[in-house]
């Protein structure tokens, strides 16, 4: 019969040594904890944090710039210092994470693409965007300015995506471990009842927070592939309206217990007009709109309460609640993207809901950006008209489809005489109501160009040589019967059809001679190409051949000066 003190002795013996075996794997795996947290806190996210921090303060800066040149005054040099010194906190953080960078594999070439991409944007900034401050002018941000602040901001995502997969490494890591430590846990509490209730308690915790820290990192993952989805569907838009088509979309995926409705100011930035078919609160001026006003999100619970928004109040088809949010472009708060509910629960804003509107925001910016720069770099900043390269760029498709048209070479009449009587201003004036007269009066497929200085070129598709001086003819005599400053401004013409053979070059030079005939036969008239033109002294005109000299070497001096392009 076994001795029940041998037992008792064995049973201690036998808890003590797991109870000291569990103690030492405890230690050991808090050991274990204590360096993987340290290594993820400490030597991860060390540089993690400098590189978040030099990506938010790239962002401040760059919004702060957009600001500054759409204003002037005190107002353009405030943000201009506030960006400035957004732009140095960002350099100050790039420099920590430097000294702290751990070498993973791939960093070295990131970091030394982002150095490149940034002296790169210094450069432009030195050269294109310095101008453009210095003129103390409301303009727009360049493209190369935009294009290189936004490789830089990818250089530094890039550089931040390398350390969060290496935290997310270390956190598994740690996962692993916290799962070793639940077993040792487990068996070191089966042998007494106080160790287990300890291992229990104390697993409970690490196990609440690794759930925790997973339903986290798994929010943060499907938030991260919806934004990922959502800028790729918003590179699709090719105008404003695609755009709040695609964040309508978005918003009702993300909140489907919720109606969804847009208004958008227009360009004035007066009145607000509806996206699509949704109902919103009825507000239709920019002054009215509460949010539009303040710049922040509001939320009403009820549209019949005494303290709600006006304009809900008498606009809503039936009871409800509304949260509003404004939608920044270009700096101006231009739509509000509405969330409709029932009475007494407004729609909560989740996560999605501002991503949405700032990536929604950002791509019209980005839109409207490039529009304008496409419209200045294709037409002439005074007159409206295309410039001297998109008029030939424009040719081309009619020489590629081989279109037969005439090509009609103006120039207005005494036009120094006319600057210098009545100043520029009444010039500039003479050049945009002649820009004008020519879009208005002539067909909506006719090219019309500003050549340089007073000199227009416009051209004809399908016209022959009759039909092109009648057309031109029309617009020469409505512009001689209008007044400028008390005098009457005229335009001499020279008409030429091109040849199938020759480029276009050739029948504007063609063009040009006639207009050359139609200044020395007494101006104000419309002249066709001859092959024989008909003498100007003979035909008693008013130029001498050391005149006509002066004048074609004005007109190359000002075809290299004035480059409208």
């Amino acid at each position: 019969m076994l001795d029940p003190r041998g037992i008792v002795v064995g049973g201690f013996v036998l808890v003590s040594a797991l109870l000291g075996l569990s103690v030492t794997m405890l230690v050991r795996s808090a050991d274990q904890d204590r360096r993987a947290i340290r290594y993820a806190q400490v030597v991860v996210e060390e540089p993690l944090g400098h590189l978040g921090d030099a990506i938010r303060a790239n962002a401040e800066g760059e919004s702060l710039l957009q600001q500054a040149v759409v204003a002037t005054g005190n107002e353009r040099n405030t943000l201009l210092s506030r960006s400035l010194a957004a732009r140095e906190a960002a350099t100050g953080a790039w420099t920590s994470y430097r000294s702290s960078s751990m070498g993973l594999p791939g960093e070295a070439e990131l970091a030394a693409t982002y150095e490149r991409h940034f002296a790169a944007g210094k450069a432009i900034t030195g050269s294109v965007l310095l101008p453009i401050i210095d003129s103390n002018t409301p303009t727009v941000l360049p493209i190369e300015h935009i294009t290189a602040a936004e490789r830089d901001r990818q250089s530094l995502i890039a550089l931040q995506d390398i350390y969060e997969r290496e935290d997310q490494t270390a956190l598994a890591s740690l996962d692993h471990q916290r799962a070793s430590e639940h077993s040792v846990v487990l068996i070191g509490g089966s042998a007494v009842a106080v160790l287990l209730l300890v291992g229990f308690g104390f697993e409970l915790r690490v196990a609440r927070h690794a759930v925790t820290d997973r339903r986290t990192r798994a929010t943060l993952a499907e938030l991260t592939e919806f934004e990922g989805r959502l800028i790729r569907a918003l590179e699709f838009a090719d105008n404003d309206d695609d755009a709040f088509r695609v964040a309508s979309r978005a918003l009702v995926d993300t909140r489907p217990d919720a109606a969804v409705s847009i208004v958008a100011a227009d360009a004035g930035q007066a009145t607000l007009t509806p996206i699509g078919e949704a109902p919103s609160c009825g507000v239709e001026r920019v002054a009215q709109c509460r949010v539009c006003r303040s710049g922040v999100p509001l939320q009403f619970s009820d549209s019949g309460a005494i303290d709600t928004c006006p304009v809900l109040a008498t606009g809503a088809a039936t009871p409800c609640s509304v949260t509003c949010v404004p939608v920044s472009i270009a700096g101006m708060r231009a739509a509000v993207v509405q969330l409709t509910g029932p009475v007494g629960t407004p729609p909560d804003m989740t996560v999605a809901v501002p991503l949405i509107v700032r990536r929604l925001g950002d791509r019209i910016t980005t839109m409207r950006a490039l529009s304008r720069f496409q419209l200045q770099a294709s037409h002439d900043p005074l007159t409206g008209l295309l410039n001297r390269r998109s008029l030939e760029e424009s040719v081309g498709g009619l020489t590629a489809d081989d279109t037969p048209y005439a090509v009609a070479f103006a120039d207005l009449d005494h036009f120094k005489l006319l600057n210098d009587v009545h100043g520029h201003d009444v010039g500039d004036r003479a050049l945009r109501a002649f820009a004008t007269m020519l879009k208005t009066s002539l067909r909506p497929d006719d090219l019309v160009g500003r050549w340089g200085g007073e000199e227009f070129v416009v051209v004809l598709p399908g016209c022959d040589q009759q039909q092109a001086i009648e057309a031109m003819d029309r617009v020469r005599a409505q512009l001689g019967s209008e007044a400028l400053e008390g005098s009457t401004v005229t335009v001499s013409v020279g008409v030429a059809v091109r040849d199938p053979a020759e480029a276009f070059d050739q029948a504007v030079a063609r063009a040009d001679q006639a207009l050359h005939v139609a200044k020395t036969t007494g101006r104000n008239r419309v002249e066709a190409w001859q092959v024989d033109p008909p003498d100007a002294a003979a035909a008693g005109g008013e130029e001498t051949a050391r005149d006509r000299s002066l004048r074609e070497e004005g007109r190359r001096r000002a075809a290299v000066k004035v480059d409208v392009s």
